[in-house]
C-alpha cells in the first residue's frame, strides 16, 4: 500500500506540545495511476524515435542526432565518424524468400549492430535495408577498424527461416556494403555534406564488388572516395 502522512502538533494549554496527531492516506490507486501515466509517456517517447522493426533509431531522431554530432564537432573538434551500410542484394532475399523473411534478415541485421557498438554510438535504420551508425569520438583508423568488425560478423550470420510457401527451413545468408566519412578539420560545410560523401562511399562499395568497406577521402585516388561520384540515373541499388 502507498501511504501518504500528515503529521499535525498538539499542543496543550500552556503552548508545549506533547502529542502530535499523524494522518495516514490512502495514495495506492493515484500511486499506480501516475506510474502508469510515467511508463505509458516512456513507451510513447521510445515509439516516436524508434523504428517498430528492428528496435534502432528511426530516421528522424537518427538525422537529429547527427546534426549534434556534427555541431559538436565544430565545437571542440573531436574525432567522429558517420558509417553508412545497407544489405547486399535484399531485393533477391525478398523476392526469393518473401518479405517476411526479409524482415527477419533486417532484425538479426539490428541485433548484430546493437553487440558491435558501444552505448555512446548511435545507431538507426536511415530507411528500407540502409542503416547508420554515428560512432562518437572516432577516428579515422578505429572507425574502418570498426566498421570492418561489423561487416566480418554479419557475414558470419546464419538465419533460419521457416517458409510455409516451401514446407520447411530456409537458410539465408547475407553480406553488407559499407562506406565511412570521418568529420575532419576544416569541417564540410553542414552535416548534411558529410552524409552524402557517406553516402557516396557506399555506393562505390557496391559498385566495386559489395561486402567490402569504402572510406572516404583516404588519399588522392577514386578509389578512396576523394572525388565524387556522379551516379548513373539507369543504375539502382538492390
Amino acid at each position: 500500500m502507498r501511504q501518504n502522512f500528515t503529521i499535525i502538533p498538539l499542543s496543550n494549554l500552556d503552548g508545549k506540545v506533547d502529542e502530535v496527531l499523524i494522518m495516514i492516506y490512502d495514495v495506492t490507486d493515484e500511486a499506480c495511476a501516475e506510474t502508469s501515466l510515467e511508463r505509458a509517456n516512456s513507451q510513447l517517447l521510445k515509439s516516436s524515435i524508434t523504428d517498430g522493426l528492428t528496435g534502432l533509431y528511426n530516421r528522424k531522431h537518427w538525422e537529429n542526432c547527427l546534426s549534434e554530432a556534427y555541431d559538436l564537432f565544430r565545437r571542440n573538434k573531436e574525432p567522429v565518424t558517420l558509417l553508412m551500410f545497407d544489405i547486399d542484394h535484399f531485393k533477391h532475399i525478398n523476392d526469393t524468400y518473401g518479405h517476411q523473411a526479409g524482415d527477419t534478415v533486417l532484425k538479426r541485421l539490428a541485433q548484430v549492430v546493437k553487440k558491435q557498438i558501444r552505448n555512446t554510438d548511435v545507431a538507426g535504420r536511415y530507411g528500407g535495408e540502409e542503416f547508420t551508425i554515428i560512432l562518437r569520438d572516432a577516428n579515422r583508423e578505429s572507425s574502418f577498424y570498426v566498421a570492418e568488425r561489423l561487416r566480418h560478423a554479419i557475414e558470419t550470420q546464419i538465419v533460419e527461416y521457416n517458409n510455409p510457401k516451401v514446407g520447411g527451413i530456409q537458410v539465408i545468408r547475407f553480406t553488407i556494403s559499407i562506406g565511412v566519412c570521418t568529420l575532419s578539420i576544416p569541417a564540410m560545410p553542414n552535416y548534411a555534406d558529410w552524409l552524402k560523401k557517406a553516402d557516396n562511399a557506399l555506393y562505390f562499395s557496391k559498385e566495386h564488388g559489395r561486402n567490402r568497406t569504402t572510406e572516404y577521402g583516404l588519399n588522392d585516388t577514386e578509389e578512396t572516395m576523394n572525388i565524387e561520384i556522379q551516379r548513373p540515373v539507369v543504375k539502382k541499388r538492390l
